[in-house]
């Protein structure tokens, strides 16, 4: 045999084999889940030994003898170390065990473990609330057996620290910085706005404000509707002497013409007069859909899968849908992996694709999770493509919405008269100003001026100017805040006048109001009602409800409550839209009355949170992709629009 030869087969047989990657992993893993129970093991006989700490127990800073067996439940070994923290940091030496239980659960968790910053909070809780204990309250007296012993409150630690400001500062200085330094130590650590707070304090007064207000309101309409009734009887009365008095003189001029000539109509034919709705070939038609690589989905998932792996979570993607601007890849877990672990992976999933977001959801009626990852091109949804679908043409009423594809492609159409009323907001550049437009149209091509009247509020003079010339508009275009409250006013008092007609028809709806009036003719609508013609669906837009807040919050508030919560019998409907979606627009009295609400991409999950109730917003991608709350529900659809 060659030397060669010999040597390589020397070298095999010496040489260590090579660890795989599952094996290097699983080492890991093992390594780390020992680490964790180590120090969690830690954290818990602290935990018990401070519980326990007497200073009558032996130990190196206590005053017990040693030979004296310790009452502390975790021997001299706890005794001296519960000594130790006490004797440095007091009564604030609790938060050790907790700081150790914390890192554990994070190791045990495979979370990221804390940062430098997280870490100096730490510091400063344990510094600041030493030196402000042993300040306010100085040393504490522990009886035993008859005999007591001081311990600082504070420690060695709060005592230097305690000394040092109180030389700089004087005691009212140390009166001031020390409280100050716990207060702004707490709110970074635990992240607490205390003006916030104090806004959601007054949230449920603001309601109890508002319920009152709707309960008063309730019962002056219940008051007016027997007024009412009462002038409908007198009226009838009325009219029916009237009727005995000029009978006979109505019989002597009854001519051969009236004898032939039928009733007319109250109302005119259906075909509207002369008006005909626009035709759909006015818009553009659409443009043709990217193709599907199948292949390039194929990879992605096993991407996915990969990923998720590394974070040992096992499954597979078991169906792949291609939609217009997102592919859902539905995930199935292996039994025992928890939905909230694939969630709390969204950043890293985007960062394995390439993607700016994506967003894990609930896959219905099954038990998969759907991953929505943006599609390389994405297809330009066409809204003449939507009002000319099957969807649009069987929605039924006057008030059809056309918001987009939803992410299996097909349209998405609802009714804003089932909402009834609609919040929508997002931040600039995300496509809201053009869902705001597509719900106008929605309406423009379906209904005649004689079925819907519009009242248009743009305070940004911007938007919805372009609507001035068209008949549906009740008033022109309202742009200043000032006319723009005496606008909401107005529909508050028309609400109440309908409501007045309503009950003098005998009818809850107007829907069955515009029935009841049809059904009359000339003679028995005499004095009966008055107005003898159906009502049109009044539809406020207001775009942007910032500028009307800022400027007299109080009147426009007051004025979105009564019509939000009353007016949807009478056939009037808001829609609302923001591109600052905080708590000074959409105020509690506001949301807890507008429960469908779209969103639109958003910043952070805060905002999301505001909308929405629940995060989403800010993974969407922009251009008119939304993210649609249906009224009584509090599953989110994915729409994406025009």
């Amino acid at each position: 045999m060659s030397r060669a030869a010999k040597g390589e087969q020397a070298s095999s047989q010496g040489s260590p084999l090579p660890i795989s990657p599952v094996e290097r992993a699983e080492g890991l893993s093992l390594a780390r889940e020992i680490a964790a129970i180590l120090t969690l093991t830690i954290a818990l006989l602290t935990a018990l030994a401070l519980v326990s700490y007497h200073p009558y127990d032996p130990g190196s800073f206590s005053f017990g003898n040693v030979s004296v067996r310790p009452d502390n439940w975790v021997g001299i070994l706890g005794a001296n170390w519960a000594s130790l923290l006490v004797h440095l940091f007091g009564l604030v030496a609790i938060w050790f065990p907790i700081l150790a239980a914390r890192i554990g659960a994070l190791v045990l968790l495979r979370r990221p473990l804390l940062s430098a910053s997280r870490l100096l909070l730490w510091v400063s809780l344990v510094l600041s609330q030493a030196t402000l204990l042993q300040w306010a309250f100085g040393n504490l007296s522990f009886s035993l057996y008859g005999q007591s012993a001081p311990t600082a409150t504070g420690g060695v630690v709060g005592i230097i620290l305690g000394e040092l400001i109180e030389r700089a500062l004087g005691s009212g200085g140390t009166a001031v910085l020390l409280p100050v330094w716990v207060l702004l130590t707490l709110m970074l650590f635990w992240q607490i706005s205390f003006l916030g707070s104090i806004r959601k304090l007054g949230v449920p007064f603001q309601r109890m404000r508002g319920d009152w207000e709707l309960k008063k309101e309730r019962k002056r309409q219940s008051v007016n509707r027997e007024e009412v009734m009462e002038q409908v009887r007198q009226k009838q009365q009325e009219r029916l002497q009237r009727e005995e008095v000029r009978q006979a003189d109505r019989d002597a001029r009854i001519t051969e013409r009236a004898s032939t000539v039928p009733a007319l109509p109250l109302e005119p034919p259906p075909d509207h007069g002369r008006y005909r709705l626009p035709p759909s070939d006015l818009l553009d038609p659409p443009k043709p859909r990217p193709p599907v690589n199948e292949q390039r989905l194929r990879e992605r998932a096993a991407r996915i899968e990969a990923r998720l792996m590394e974070f040992d979570i096992a499954g597979e993607v078991v169906e792949i849908h291609p939609g217009p601007v997102v592919t859902i890849f539905e995930f199935k877990p292996a039994p025992g992996v928890k939905y909230t672990r694939v969630t709390s992976l969204e950043e890293d999933l985007a960062l394995s694709l390439k993607a700016d977001h994506i967003r894990v959801d609930r896959v219905s009626g099954k038990s998969h999770i759907g991953i929505e990852v943006p599609n390389e091109q994405r297809e330009i949804i066409s809204f003449r493509e939507l009002i000319e679908s099957r969807a649009f043409a069987q929605t039924p009423g006057r008030l059809p919405i056309a918001l987009g594809k939803t992410v299996e492609g097909e349209p998405f159409i609802t009714t804003l008269d089932q909402m009834p009323h609609l919040l929508v907001a997002g931040t600039t550049g995300s496509g809201k100003s053009v869902g705001i437009n597509a719900l106008i149209h929605s309406i423009l091509f379906r209904s005649s001026p004689d079925e819907v009247k519009f009242i248009l509020i743009d305070p940004k003079q911007v938007e919805l100017k372009v609507y001035e010339e068209i008949p549906h508009l009740m008033t022109p275009v309202v742009t200043d805040v000032k006319k723009a409250a005496n606008a909401l006013n107005w529909a508050v008092r028309e609400m109440t006048e309908r409501y007045k007609y309503l009950a003098a028809a005998k009818v809850r709806s107007i829907d069955q109001y515009n029935a009841y009036v049809r059904s009359l003719t000339p003679s028995s609508a005499d004095g009966v009602l008055d107005v003898n013609r159906p009502l049109p669906y009044i539809v406020i837009v207001i775009d942007e409800l910032y500028d009307l807040m800022a400027a007299v919050a109080k009147e426009v508030e007051t004025a979105i409550a009564r019509l939000s919560a009353m007016a949807r019998a009478v056939g009037i409907h808001l829609i609302l839209a923001t591109q600052r979606p905080s708590r000074d627009v959409i105020t509690g009295v506001i949301k807890s009355n507008l429960s469908s609400r779209i969103a639109f991409q958003v910043r952070e999950k805060l905002e999301s949170r505001l909308i929405l109730d629940q995060n989403g917003a800010e993974t969407l991608e922009g251009k008119g992709d939304m993210l649609y709350l249906p009224p009584g529900s509090g599953r989110l659809v994915r729409v994406h629009g025009g």
